[in-house]
């Protein structure tokens, strides 16, 4: 997410409609994962019912740097916790 250029609006201040209004600039995003991409095998009923925690880990040898998405089971025994390893570029 880059927030450079993008126009600071106070808070509270609604922004409603499908365009912004004049002279206002969004923040700028960059995707860094999809998780329902279906090479991840996430989609459908192996998805999580919740993402509830991501943490950046040490970049790795060549540049990437690993993201660890994790989720856990909300006290059910009939349901894991789950942690996922991505390595992402940078």
């Amino acid at each position: 997410m880059d927030a450079a250029v993008a126009t600071p609006v106070p808070g509270g201040t609604l922004l409603s409609g499908p365009r912004l209004p004049s002279g206002i600039v969004a923040v700028r995003k960059t995707p860094v994962l999809d998780l329902l991409d279906p090479r991840f095998g996430l989609a459908g009923p192996e998805m999580p019912e919740k993402i509830e925690g991501l943490a950046w880990g040490p970049v790795l040898a060549g540049g990437k740097r690993i993201l660890i998405v994790a989720t856990d089971n909300d006290y059910r025994n009939d349901q894991d916790s789950l942690f996922f390893v991505f390595a992402v570029p940078q």
